[in-house]
């Protein structure tokens, strides 16, 4: 072997040396860097979720958000067992829908007979009319028209139908009422009261 041999040789070995001391397996050096940025981050996160916790903003409690479909119904009962008066620009923009039972089993509904219920934002006085027919279109024609009337008397808050099930009007009932309700107006909630 020549000097030019093994002088390549030799800077050859320090050259793989040199790279097996600077490249470890794991370089944390050039990861913390990176790291840094995405744990700062998550902190920023975890702050603006704890903020909006803390003042009630989102679906978790609070207020609702403008635009959104919840209703301030806990508050509503908090501030009436409180102090027995409700604030009329507080009440909830519901209209009841109850039946009657029938005479052979008071956990059927009669056919074609609806009580139709809602507080007067104005007065804050309970209106009810009954809708009683003899046959089904009729029937479903005044149903539509009560609704109808009670959503333009609505303020502009997002209304609710409560659809009282016992005693049970039947599933035909409630997809007719349903089928009204959204061709009404497709934002208005339909909530099923079991009791």
């Amino acid at each position: 072997m020549n000097d030019s041999e093994t002088k390549k040789n030799h800077e050859k070995k320090l050259r793989e040396e040199g790279r097996k001391k600077e490249s470890p397996l794991f370089d944390f050096k050039s990861i913390w860097k990176p790291m840094r940025l995405i744990l700062v981050l998550l902190a920023i996160i975890a702050l603006l979720l704890l903020l909006m916790w803390f003042f009630g903003l989102g679906s978790g409690g609070g207020k609702p958000l403008p635009g959104s479909s919840a209703t301030p119904n806990m508050s509503l009962q908090k501030q009436t067992k409180e102090t027995g008066i409700q604030d009329k620009s507080t009440v909830r923009r519901e209209l009841h829908l109850s039946f009657v039972p029938s005479a052979s089993d008071e956990e059927i509904a009669k056919e074609l007979i609806c009580n139709v219920s809602w507080t007067d934002a104005k007065t804050g006085s309970r209106e009810t009319r009954v809708v009683s027919e003899n046959n089904m279109d009729d029937f479903e024609f005044k149903l539509e028209q009560k609704i109808r009337d009670w959503f333009v008397i609505v303020p502009q808050d997002v209304p609710v139908v409560v659809v009282h099930m016992m005693p049970f009007p039947g599933e035909g009932t409630l997809q007719k009422i349903t089928k009204i309700v959204h061709e009404i107006d497709s934002r208005i909630s339909i909530m099923r009261l079991e009791k």
